[in-house]
């Protein structure tokens, strides 16, 4: 990796850019110094949408939305195909990950009924290659968001949240994206 002090690292496997915004953003910015994001999707689907945006972009919006809830360490891209999962390389990156790492604590999503399937299946590939995994709630596609543990957010960290919101601007402008960067702002562990 980059020579870092990992030992004492966790880690957070985002699908796409911005879901760890979306739905991780205030354990981020409450381990900021102590986290390392894992973006496993490169955002190749916005193109055959036929939307102008390049990874190279979704890339410059994660690193902007980070630099806003405080996280030091880079994040690390996958540059999986999100148009056509190959799940076995996604396999491949977490054992990977897992033997550079040794994380103490992996936030995976939680694999939820209805829900999201790249989601749900990033979160089946990372339970059985990391240990001590702690489940965070993305969205189901029938819009209701479950989980059994609500962050309470310090009053900073809301407003670090929007900012780092805003800077998916690839994805505001999407119709079908856009709700997602404006609805309820609460996190939920499973």
């Amino acid at each position: 990796m980059t020579g870092q002090e990992t030992a004492t690292l966790n880690l957070l496997i985002s699908p796409h850019n911005d879901d760890e915004t979306l739905f991780t953003a205030y354990t981020l910015c409450a381990e900021r110094e102590t986290i390392q994001v894992v973006v496993v999707f490169d955002g190749y689907i916005q193109t055959l949408r036929g939307e102008p945006v390049t990874h190279l972009k979704r890339h410059a919006e994660t690193l902007a939305a980070m630099k806003e809830l405080g996280v030091v360490h880079t994040p690390i891209f996958g540059e999986c195909n999100d148009a056509q999962p190959a799940w076995e390389r996604v396999e491949n990156l977490f054992r990977g990950l897992r033997s550079s790492f040794d994380p103490v604590t992996t936030y995976i999503p939680w694999q939820e009924p209805g829900g999201h399937e790249q989601h749900n299946m990033v979160g089946r590939i990372a339970e059985r290659i990391f240990n001590r995994c702690t489940h965070y709630t993305t969205y189901s596609r029938t819009g209701k968001t479950i989980g059994s543990r609500v962050v309470i957010p310090e009053p900073d960290w809301i407003a670090r949240k929007h900012r780092a919101l805003a800077c998916y601007t690839s994805q505001i402008r999407v119709e079908n994206c856009r709700e997602h960067f404006t609805r309820d702002m609460r996190e939920y562990y499973a």
